[in-house]
Formats: structure tokens, C-alpha cells, sequence
């Protein structure tokens, strides 16, 4: 009986042995399936340099634009910024768009220095091969075409009339000549505003308004043949006013009125001058109202009345 106790307990203590082995080991050995799987590095991938390409105009003319456009790519889709070294006080660069713009003065003629242009991704850079522009002097105009030998000035003649009345219509054409039948042209000085002329025939012509009534003085006509010209006398052209005209009155007016009824009558006055009209009237009845602007006579009869004799009468200014 001693004997078996003593190997239960011994067969227990082996056993606690044992598990607390077994613990041990799965704390130091974990299960592969349920570990975690281990972490990986995160590559970085190598930047890409840019691109650069175009080809820059190497000289321009003083007053003249300069333009020339880089171009630039980047395989990392990186935002690129553009700069130049060398570039002339004149030139500048956008900075955004790789455009290199200016327009030098008479002051920047000659050879720049080496002008460099890049681009960047911000971390790498790329240029194109250096390169100078010239601004060349520009070109002057050609001397004026000498006059033929034994040229001779063209001729004008003409009387042109000194007054005209407004609302008339007003036309003056000198005549000219040239020796040598070549070509004339007509110039004008203190032209008056209501008039037009012609450089090919010298024609001045117009009309003017009656708010134009004053003297145009110190008119000159000229006539040239490219080399040499000749002029009319100074003269001048005193615009008139139109003569007052005096307006026209029509109309039948009834001659009878009935009492109780209404009688009215306008007459249609005109004025040949563009003036505005008023009227008056004499001998009105009673029993009638007058418009001045109008004419018109109006009004309806209460009882009977002796016999009315009516005049209209209208004023222009």
C-alpha cells in the first residue's frame, strides 16, 4: 500500500514535470501557423532626370521680339521649374514654362555672353548646350527716290467760291498738271469739319448745317508729285445762314357748330425751315378753347350764340 502511494506521487510529480517542460517549449517555439509573417524593407524607387530639348533662335533685330520656347518632360511626372544663366538684361525666363522672352533697345547691339538653359525636378537638372544671341542694328528706311533730272514742280489753278449758305450743298476742284505726267496726289490744311476731300482729284465738297454759320479761314490746297509740290493762296469759305422762310397753314374748319354738340377743328402747319410753330387765334367764342402749340380750337356750344368769325394765325421763330 506504501509502494503504490509512493508511485502515484512520483508519477505526479513527473507529470508536472512534463508540463511545465511542455510550456516552456511553446513559449519559446511558438506555433508557424499563428506567427506573424515577418516585415519586408519598402524599395524606394531611383528618380528619373528630366529631359530638355529646343533649338533658340541665335540672333534678332533691336525693336523686335525675341522668343524662344524649351521644352522639358519628366518620366516621374515631377514638376519641373525652368532657369537661365547668361540670359541679357534685355531677356527674361519663365520660370514656369521654360519661355525666354525680350525685346532689345538700340543700347544692346552685340553678342550676349553663354546663355544656359535648365529645367529641374527638384532633385536632378538637365541644359541644353550653351548658346549667345546677336542683336543686330536695325535696318534703316531707304532714302527718299530722288526727283528725275530736270523735274519740275506741278501746276494748280482754280478760283474756289469764299461763301456758301447752310443747308446748300458746297463743291470746290482744282485743276493741275505736271510736266513730266507723273503721278499727283492733294493734300488739304484747316479743312472745315463739314467738308470732305479727295487726295486723288483735290475735290472739296460738302454741306453744311446751319449750326456751322461762321467763317473757315487759311484753307490750303496742294497738289505733288512725290518730289515736289505747289499750293493754292490761302483761302477762306464763310458759311451763311438760310433766309427765314415763312411756314404753310391748311385745313377746313366746319363753319357751323350745333349747341350741345362738340366742335373741334386742328389745321396742319408746315415750315419749310425746320422751325418750331405756335399759333394764335382771333375772334375765339366763348364757349372755345385754343391750343397754341396745336391750333386746335375745341369746345361744344351751351346756347345759341350770335355768329363767330374765326382767323388762325401761326408764328415761326
Amino acid at each position: 500500500m506504501a509502494r503504490s502511494k509512493w508511485r502515484s506521487a512520483l508519477l505526479i510529480a513527473v507529470s508536472g514535470a512534463a508540463l511545465a517542460a511542455c510550456n516552456f517549449d511553446n513559449k519559446a517555439a511558438p506555433d508557424p501557423q499563428t506567427a506573424p509573417p515577418p516585415s519586408t524593407p519598402v524599395q524606394t524607387p531611383p528618380n528619373s532626370i528630366p529631359t530638355i530639348s529646343g533649338s533658340p533662335a541665335v540672333s534678332v533685330t533691336v525693336g523686335q521680339t525675341y522668343l524662344f520656347q524649351a521644352s522639358g518632360a519628366d518620366a516621374d511626372g515631377d514638376a519641373l521649374s525652368f532657369s537661365a544663366a547668361g540670359l541679357p538684361a534685355w531677356a527674361s525666363i519663365n520660370t514656369s514654362t521654360g519661355m525666354v522672352s525680350g525685346t532689345p533697345a538700340a543700347t544692346d547691339v552685340g553678342q550676349s555672353a553663354d546663355i544656359v538653359v535648365s529645367v529641374s525636378d527638384g532633385e536632378a537638372s538637365v541644359s541644353l548646350p550653351s548658346f549667345q544671341i546677336t542683336v543686330a542694328s536695325a535696318t534703316p528706311p531707304p532714302p527718299p527716290t530722288p526727283p528725275p533730272a530736270g523735274n519740275t514742280a506741278p501746276t494748280i489753278s482754280g478760283t474756289p467760291a469764299t461763301t456758301v449758305q447752310a443747308t446748300q450743298a458746297y463743291s470746290f476742284t482744282p485743276a493741275a498738271s505736271d510736266a513730266q505726267s507723273q503721278a499727283l496726289t492733294f493734300s488739304i490744311t484747316n479743312r472745315p469739319a463739314w467738308a470732305s476731300f479727295s487726295t486723288t482729284t483735290g475735290r472739296l465738297s460738302g454741306t453744311p448745317t446751319s449750326a456751322q454759320v461762321r467763317s473757315y479761314t487759311n484753307i490750303v490746297i496742294t497738289v505733288s508729285d512725290g518730289s515736289l509740290s505747289t499750293s493754292l493762296p490761302a483761302f477762306s469759305i464763310t458759311v451763311t445762314a438760310t433766309p427765314n422762310r415763312a411756314p404753310t397753314i391748311t385745313g377746313a374748319p366746319a363753319a357751323s357748330a350745333t349747341v350741345g354738340t362738340a366742335y373741334s377743328f386742328t389745321p396742319v402747319g408746315v415750315d419749310p425751315d425746320g422751325q418750331t410753330l405756335s399759333y394764335t387765334i382771333a375772334n375765339r367764342p366763348s364757349w372755345a378753347t385754343f391750343n397754341a402749340t396745336t391750333g386746335r380750337l375745341s369746345g361744344t356750344p351751351r346756347q345759341r350764340q350770335r355768329r363767330h368769325v374765326l382767323e388762325h394765325h401761326y408764328h415761326g421763330e
